[in-house]
Parts: structure tokens; sequence; C-alpha cells
């Protein structure tokens, strides 16, 4: 068995404490970007089945026009 002194050890967790810090922070960092990302096609999507709504409704709005 090794035998570590207390600043290996200390040394050791603060190395492990920093690991986990860096790995929590890319985790968090990438859904984070997903998250945004799907926000954003949300808005996307959004936006274009308003646009198509418009469209239609501006096209049966001309219809009613050229028909009358």
């Amino acid at each position: 068995m090794i035998e570590l002194s207390f600043e290996q050890i200390e040394q050791r967790l603060k190395e492990l404490v920093d690991r986990e810090r860096k790995y929590l922070s890319k985790r968090n960092n990438d859904k984070l970007i997903k998250f945004k990302d799907d926000i954003s096609e949300k808005q996307r999507l959004t936006t274009i089945s308003t646009s198509a709504l418009m469209n239609n409704e501006e096209n049966e709005y001309i219809n009613r026009l050229i028909t009358t």
C-alpha cells in the first residue's frame, strides 16, 4: 500500500475537482447550445407556419375578389 502525504492527497483532490468542473461546464454548455438551437428551430417553424397561414388567407381573399 502506498502512503500519501496530506499535500499529495490535497493536490489529487484539487485535480479531481478541476476535472469534474471542466466536465460539468462542457456538458452544461453543450446542453445550453442544444436548448437554444431547439428554441430557434421552434421559432422558425412558428414563423413558417404563420407565414403559410397568412399567405393562404391572402390567396383566399384574392380569390374572393376575383370571383365576385
